[in-house]
């Protein structure tokens, strides 16, 4: 940024960092919390977003009369909705639909973009051929349209098979594309996620998602409307810790292609099995299921990660200066030579003339002018102090790109805000994971671009009052060669 100098006026180009007010603490990337709703003695699990409230799957008595058992005595689930009460509470749950509630098992399920689509999970086998011991009802999904408030039109997706469990279906933002896990040969693992694509009237053969799958179970899918796949999975954690059974892990998906798995990170995950993901637009909240109290339960989180709305770009300090004489028209007629004395041992010529200084300091600048007709030299014709000064902002050091897998560092130490007692140095990575400190190491496990945010803050003064600021840093991360 070049700034200006002229004869009598000094105009220096300085940016402006706004300053709000906030309590400053420590707390942890989630709050989880276990629903109102669940049962003490039966099974909720799968939760999804639709409406005012969520649907759920539960193998709950929901008849005084009727008790839905297979043969071999386990409840079949049904599908349950439950309206939000308040933040963080929800009214007693109802059963979901009446045609989509038999003596099978019904879900996990999906809905199409606009809800008025339903992708469920339901056994093949019902009637009398659920009644006969050791027979297998494996999993299908089946589709149904809405009709007012029912649903209509059940049919079955044109890839079940009795022969192996096609279930957990995720449709695609524009709906077009449904992910499902299934068993059916040709996989990696226990089970694998599979797509079908719909094109003119019908869905493809599935594919397999190659390099997201595993040796074990990929099951329990969710897709947000951002690209990203939510799914579940039994393999060994992707990272020391102390994660056990299923975890929750997600993919970007962009036509086709799939990022490398990322875990997610306590407290969502734990050592009991967490599974059937699914978060609002924000992505800042959301709901999952865990046996972490033994039985499946259904939890809320809440992100608590700090991201501020109003954060500026990062100005980079520039100490380039132009200086010109504004009374050189004057002498238009009279040829002059003017030389500029820059104060830190530089010298140039001319009317109008650029300069840099190699940094930050008080530098006398003279002008000094030659009648080039009589020789008459006038030393220090004009004298100016410039005060070179750094931007006031917090300040990010560290590379502009990277790549997946790298370690980096990024600094604060450049951060200039005189006079303040900086306390908390907070990074925000763009990527839902943050740290503190005026030096941190950071890996990034995808590609793409991220708005990096540092916020600091000082201890409150005798009013409570925090100050607070912040700057964004874009960091584009590329994929490993």
């Amino acid at each position: 940024m070049k700034r200006f100098v002229r004869y009598n006026l000094i105009v220096i180009l300085l940016c402006s960092i706004s300053i709000a007010t906030a309590t400053g603490q420590n707390q942890p990337s989630y709050v989880v919390d276990r629903l109102n709703i669940n049962s003490p003695d039966f099974s909720d699990m799968a939760p999804v977003i639709f409406g005012d409230g969520i649907i759920f799957c539960s193998n709950r008595k929901n008849s005084i009369l009727r008790d839905n058992r297979t043969w071999d005595e386990d409840r079949v689930y049904n599908i349950y909705f439950a309206e939000i009460e308040e933040p963080g509470r929800f009214r007693n749950p109802r059963l979901f639909s009446r045609e989509l509630s038999s003596e099978i098992s019904e879900g996990p399920l999906c809905f199409s973009p606009d809800g008025n689509r339903v992708y469920f999970t339901r056994n093949l086998k019902e009637g009398k051929e659920i009644r006969r011991r050791n027979q297998k009802n494996l999993q299908g999904i089946f589709i149904a349209d809405r009709q007012g408030d029912s649903w209509v039109n059940i049919r079955p997706f044109e890839h079940n098979n009795p022969d192996y469990n096609v279930g957990h279906p995720a449709i695609s933002k524009d709906g077009n594309t449904l992910y499902f896990a299934s068993d059916m040969p040709g996989g990696k693992g226990k089970s694998d996620i599979w797509y079908s694509v719909f094109s003119d009237g019908r869905w493809s053969q599935p594919v397999n998602a190659g390099g997201i799958n595993s040796e074990d179970a990929e099951l329990y899918l969710s897709m947000h409307h951002g690209g990203r796949l939510y799914f579940s999975s039994d393999r060994p954690p992707i990272r020391p810790g102390s994660f056990g059974g299923l975890n929750i892990y997600y993919a970007m998906v962009s036509e086709g292609d799939f990022t490398d798995p990322v875990m997610l990170d306590e407290p969502i995950n734990s050592e009991a099995d967490d599974f059937a993901f699914t978060a609002y637009d924000d992505g800042q909240s959301g709901y999952f299921t865990s046996t972490r109290r033994r039985d499946d339960d259904l939890y809320s989180f809440v992100s608590v990660i700090i991201r501020k709305d109003d954060c500026e770009p990062q100005q980079e300090n520039s100490f380039c200066y132009e200086f010109y004489e504004v009374n050189a028209v004057v002498y238009d007629t009279i040829p002059f030579e003017f030389e500029w004395d820059l104060g830190d041992g530089n010298r140039k010529r001319g009317v109008r003339t650029e300069h840099c200084f190699d940094g930050p300091g008080t530098y006398i600048v003279r002008l000094n002018s030659v009648n080039l007709v009589t020789g008459e030299e006038m030393k220090n014709e004009a004298t100016i102090e410039l005060v070179v000064e750094l931007i006031e902002q917090p300040y990010i050091t560290g590379p502009d790109t990277v790549t997946v897998g790298d370690m980096v560092q990024f600094s604060s130490q450049e951060t200039h805000l005189p006079g303040w007692n900086i306390e908390r140095y907070y990074w925000n990575f763009g990527d839902e994971t943050v740290a503190e400190g005026i030096l941190v190491p950071k890996t990034f496990v995808m590609p793409g671009a991220f708005d990096m945010q540092l916020i600091v803050s000082t201890p409150p003064d005798r009013d409570g009052v925090v100050r607070e600021s912040c700057v964004t840093k874009r960091v584009v991360v590329l994929r490993s060669p």
